[in-house]
């Protein structure tokens, strides 16, 4: 097995990483997987002159049984001489905080930890190996599935990520993992809570996979041999996409408009995920995507939508991007599309929703008034609206004309003394010839009185703001 081993690694490039930085990194929770891989690391470390660290994590949700844990990888790794790393966290309280399931929140803190222990030893780019084995990527494969992924999705577990974090057992099941520690009298601990079906990964293991075996009687290999020809047609999308970007952080509007689907979203999610926080995961839906590619398709020239893990989109001057909210960039908060009526007609920011209702639609709301503060309900003439329209921020010159009167939306929202942050975030109905309602005030006025086809708009707010 250990030969395979080594031919998996050279075959993946995983071995040209060690030898590039010198060493290894392992996380080593005491498990049958995670002790194999350690044992075979040290043997090929050895054997090449490179350098090996073990990482045990005490995630603080098991008690005694992960105190004895620790002690078993601290005196195993004592015992074949290896540098020995530990941390303690306590993770349901991190998953608290966080608003988090337990398992995501273990895992961020594994990938931190590793991190910071490189950077300790003066080697951040030393490689980290991880003992996910078939079985795992038969469940994570699954678990995609179940949520309705993409191509990405159904790889499964990549044999490297983030060109240093390796998985050196991924070919092999923790069956032959467990007959193997067997053999070389290798001792591994077993952690309870994997029996746990509480778990996600756990359920499917226990309850899922052996029905698999019903149908097919090795079905970890089977899907480790999809995921692999998966993995090339992945792989082929993902350098064209690397290919369109070159590096930069933001893209034409016109680039992105003119690629095929396929490569739309995948370019997309790519500028996401180099914007978002590394220790986030979030991802782009497909309703995400599509709200994106109608901004670039559109007729507007600004928009900005919110996306997960604090990141916004932004267009502007005919180049998109990807922004934390925190980060300072000339891109102002601008169009917001709804695409009413064709679309949901639904606008939620941190402090207000609004939804927008013809009478021929009957917009269902409860599902807010059960959450939010009905502030404002606003009735406005759908025939008299000029073309589509969007929600946007307040922007400078800003004016609405009602009364007889063209006012100024900055000495308005003065008058009111409505809080800065409140002023920012407030949503601002528009057409094609300007602002149609600023809530709080009477709407533009030939859009004013009532009509067969009217318009309700309802803005609820998230805090007592007007």
């Amino acid at each position: 097995m250990y030969s395979a081993f080594c031919l998996y690694m050279t075959e993946q490039g995983m071995d040209n990483l060690i030898r590039k930085a010198g060493g290894v990194l392992v996380g080593f929770s005491g498990g049958a997987d995670s002790s194999l891989l350690l044992f075979f690391l040290k043997k090929y470390c050895d054997e090449n002159a490179a350098r090996l660290y073990a990482v045990h994590i005490h995630h603080g949700i098991r008690g005694e049984a992960a105190d004895r844990d620790e002690d078993f990888c601290r005196n195993r790794a004592a015992e074949l001489g290896i540098p020995f790393y530990s941390c303690r966290e306590d993770v349901p309280r991190l998953a608290e905080e966080k608003g988090i399931g337990v398992e995501e929140a273990a895992r961020q803190v594994r990938y931190r930890y590793f991190r910071e222990t490189a950077e300790n030893l003066q080697n951040p780019d030393l490689p980290i190996a991880t003992a996910h084995n078939a079985d795992d990527n038969l469940e994570t494969v699954l678990f995609h599935l179940c949520r309705g992924s993409g191509l990405h999705g159904l790889c499964g577990i990549p044999p490297i990520r983030e060109k240093r974090f390796i998985r050196p057992m991924l070919p092999f099941t923790g069956e032959e993992i467990r007959d193997c520690c067997k053999r070389e009298n290798i001792p591994y601990t077993e952690d309870q809570t994997n029996a746990d079906t509480g778990y996600t990964r756990n359920y499917i293991r226990h309850e899922i996979v052996p029905r698999l075996k019903h149908i097919q009687p090795h079905p970890a290999q089977a899907v480790f041999r999809s995921s692999e020809l998966l993995r090339d047609d992945d792989l082929y999308l993902e350098r064209n996409a690397e290919e369109i970007l070159e590096g930069a952080s933001t893209l034409s509007r016109e680039t992105v408009r003119d690629l095929p689907f396929v490569l739309q979203s995948r370019v997309l999610r790519k500028m996401y995920h180099g914007a978002r926080d590394p220790e986030c995961d979030g991802t782009l839906s497909r309703k995400h995507i599509a709200d994106i590619l109608r901004c670039i398709t559109g007729e507007g020239s600004r928009y900005i939508l919110h996306l997960p893990d604090k990141v916004e989109f932004r267009l502007e001057n005919g180049r998109i991007g990807f922004f934390t909210e925190e980060e300072k960039h000339p891109v102002e908060k601008a169009a917001v599309p709804v695409f009413f009526p064709d679309g949901e007609g639904i606008f939620e920011n941190e402090c207000y929703v609004m939804v927008l209702s013809r009478k021929n639609q009957q917009k269902a709301t409860s599902a807010f008034e059960n959450i939010y503060k009905l502030s404002i309900q606003q009735t406005i003439n759908f025939a008299k609206i000029k073309g589509v329209m969007s929600v946007r921020y307040r922007l400078p010159g800003d004016t609405i004309r009602y009364g007889g009167m063209t006012r100024k939306v900055k000495k308005l929202l003065s008058e009111k003394h409505l809080p800065e942050k409140l002023r920012n975030c407030l949503p601002v109905l528009t057409d094609e010839e300007g602002i149609v309602w600023l809530p709080g005030f009477p709407v533009r006025e030939e859009t004013a009185g009532t009509d067969s086809d009217d318009l309700t708009v309802f803005l609820y707010s998230k805090t007592d703001c007007l």
